[in-house]
C-alpha cells in the first residue's frame, strides 16, 4: 500500500499503524492464555512488518495511539499491563527502525485529562 501511495507523489509518504496493544485487545484470542504474551506476539509481528516497510524505502513510520497515556489517566500502575510493560512493547515494536527511517509517535489523547471520557474531570495532583 505504501509503495502505491509513494508512486503517486514526489513528496515523501509516511505510513501509520496502530500499536500492538490496540491490536491485541481488538481480536478474539483462543491461543494465548496471557494478555502480555498476546501483546508481545503482536509487537513481534509488527516489528517484522515495519522493518520490511522501512527497508522498502518508507521514510517515516508513525505509531498511532500507544496506550500508555490511558493507563496514566486511569491511574493504572499495576496489573498485567503496566506503564513499564507498554514502554517495553513500544521499544520492541520499533527496535532497529530508527536506523532505517524516522519513527514518529502520535496520540490524539496526549492530554487525557482534557478528554471528557470519565464522569469526573481528571486532575493531576499538584504535589
Amino acid at each position: 500500500m505504501w509503495k502505491v501511495a509513494q508512486r503517486l507523489t514526489a513528496k515523501p509518504v509516511k505510513f501509520g499503524t496502530i500499536t500492538a496493544e490496540i491490536l491485541a485487545m481488538a481480536v478474539r484470542d483462543d491461543h494465548y492464555k496471557d494478555v502480555r504474551e498476546r501483546i508481545m506476539a503482536f509487537s513481534d509481528a509488527l516489528t517484522e512488518e515495519l522493518t520490511e516497510l522501512a527497508e522498502a524505502g518508507c521514510p517515516v513510520i508513525q505509531m498511532e495511539e500507544p496506550q500508555i497515556h490511558m493507563l496514566a489517566a486511569r491511574g493504572a500502575t499495576d496489573g498485567p499491563v503496566t506503564p513499564d510493560f507498554l514502554v517495553d512493547v513500544f521499544n520492541n515494536t520499533v527496535k532497529g527502525l530508527g536506523e532505517k527511517c524516522e519513527v514518529w509517535c502520535h496520540t490524539c489523547w496526549g492530554n487525557p485529562s482534557q478528554q471528557r471520557m470519565f464522569d469526573e474531570v481528571q486532575k493531576r495532583p499538584l504535589d
